[in-house]
């Protein structure tokens, strides 16, 4: 999966996430995403990730979020995920974000994109 990657205004960025992600994907699409953010010392992200659904077991989700701060930031990057309620894995997504952190990185799901933008103080 390529990941829609985008400096929005120097202020954030805009990462836009389609179709399944299994757990080797969501580790690959972090790196890409930690790669734009250093390159532009930008360490405020918007993800949607309404649009996409998560194959993996539970320890994956659990993994996934412990290992967030082994991602490749010069930062502690502050993230607002938007989620879709009605897709089942936006629960264990949410269940990732909250491991993650419990572990010290700034993440934190949403339902509408003005909630995550208000999160990361953008108006």
């Amino acid at each position: 999966m390529t990941p829609d990657i985008v400096v929005d205004s120097h202020q954030f960025v805009r990462v836009t996430l389609h179709g399944a992600l299994n757990a080797t994907d969501r580790i690959e699409v972090r790196k890409e995403i930690a790669h734009v953010c250093n390159a532009n010392s930008i360490y405020k992200i918007l993800v949607d990730h309404r649009d996409v659904v998560i194959i993996a077991w539970m320890l994956d989700h659990y993994e996934f979020g412990k290992s967030f701060n082994k991602a490749g930031f010069f930062e502690n990057p502050r993230i607002s995920v938007i989620i879709n309620k009605q897709i089942e894995s936006s629960e264990l997504l949410k269940f990732s974000c909250l491991v993650a952190y419990n572990r010290g990185t700034m993440v934190e799901t949403f339902n509408t994109e003005k909630e995550a933008l208000d999160a990361l103080g953008i108006n």
